[in-house]
């Protein structure tokens, strides 16, 4: 049995938006595997994501839409190394502005024949007890500032005397209801010992909790691997069809307040 995904869903278990899986339908990169003929919806199944890796990759590094076409004709090693390396001699051209891009490109030659876009991790199925925590939700403008809702929820704690469990975590949950670049419906949440009065936007609260859920961790640079590892988790889910998805939501559990550069991450 072939799970498929509403575009909504494949959104979220990718991180690509439902604007840019659109885009990718009309210019001809991705095509759905079926359209819901009553509702309309573009539909997805798993055999989709290996591709939208590849042009996800593409795109990153600046790659227009016939490039990427033409690459995907031909995905071998050698064909690879060549795309590469031009895209390399007119990133140095401009290497000011494009001296990020040129590093993903060496490590890229690195892993040519390797797994290179797939995360070694296990997938468990487990329950999430209640937790007391102390909120704080707010729209970012891009993805990577949520520290500074961290920030300022780290300094009521310490203004308010808070008391955390020794080894308290913390917990973001992302609410939108699809990937999105800009303005990102983010709630920050910090373990604590025990439930206070609400002040403002500071709320006190205790989660719900989940009897079942799929969970995984992942070790080392947030930013490197969370993105592997909601492609591993799409695919573990397609290959167990006998856990119905009731929903797809994005919680980031960080167990203590860690090291920005090496945490352990869960991810469910």
């Amino acid at each position: 049995m072939k799970i498929i995904f509403k575009i909504g869903e494949f959104s979220k278990l990718t991180l690509v938006s439902i604007r840019m899986l659109r885009y990718y339908d009309e210019v001809d990169l991705l095509k759905p595997t079926t359209i819901n003929e009553e509702s309309g919806y573009r539909l997805y199944d798993i055999e989709a994501i290996p591709k939208l890796k590849k042009i996800i990759f593409l795109r990153y590094l600046n790659f227009m839409t016939a490039e990427i076409k033409e690459a995907l004709k031909d995905w071998s090693d050698n064909a690879l190394i060549k795309l590469l390396k031009n895209k390399e001699s007119e990133i140095e051209t401009n290497i000011a502005i494009e001296a990020a891009k040129l590093e993903k490109i060496n490590k890229a030659f690195l892993d040519i024949g390797e797994a290179f876009m797939d995360v070694h991790q296990n997938v468990t199925i487990k329950g999430l007890e209640s937790q007391n925590v102390i909120v704080l939700r707010g729209i970012l403008e891009t993805p990577d500032t949520e520290s500074i809702l961290w920030q300022q929820l780290f300094d009521f704690i310490i203004k308010e005397n808070i008391k955390l469990p020794k080894n308290y975590r913390n917990i973001a949950i992302f609410h939108d209801l699809e990937h999105k670049e800009q303005d990102v419906d983010v709630e920050v949440c910090i373990e604590v010992e025990k439930l206070n009065i609400n002040q403002g936007p500071i709320i006190f609260r205790a989660t719900e909790p989940l009897k079942t859920v799929a969970s995984m961790m992942i070790y080392g640079p947030f930013s490197y691997n969370i993105k592997k590892g909601y492609f591993k988790l799409a695919e573990w889910l397609s290959a167990h069809p006998y856990y119905e998805i009731l929903g797809a939501s994005r919680q980031v559990l960080h167990k203590g307040p860690g090291n920005e550069e090496n945490p352990e991450n869960y991810m469910t």
